[in-house]
């Protein structure tokens, strides 16, 4: 909590970014996920996750579980330790 950090988001991930902050209502705050001006808050991230994943019919799991994931698949594509700590910074 409290941390900030630049992360790198790759082709078609950085495009649907893209979009989402153009169509985004306009706000102060310069997080990129936001409701009412402020950031989400954990409890909503994890509300929102279990309805995604159920309207989806997929197993449900967390956005930290994503993070596993992502650093999983990135393994598995053999991109190095150091690089996959990097990205998930």
């Amino acid at each position: 909590g409290g941390r900030r950090a630049q992360v790198s988001i790759p082709g078609p991930a950085a495009d649907a970014v893209r979009a989402w902050l153009a169509a985004r209502p306009a706000t102060p705050s310069k997080a990129l996920l936001v409701r009412s001006g402020l950031r989400l808050h954990r409890r909503t991230v994890h509300t929102l996750m279990n309805r995604l994943t159920k309207q989806a019919g997929v197993t449900r799991i967390s956005a930290h579980g994503l993070r596993h994931t992502a650093a999983t698949l990135l393994l598995d594509a053999g991109v190095s330790v150091w690089d996959v700590q990097a990205h998930l910074r």
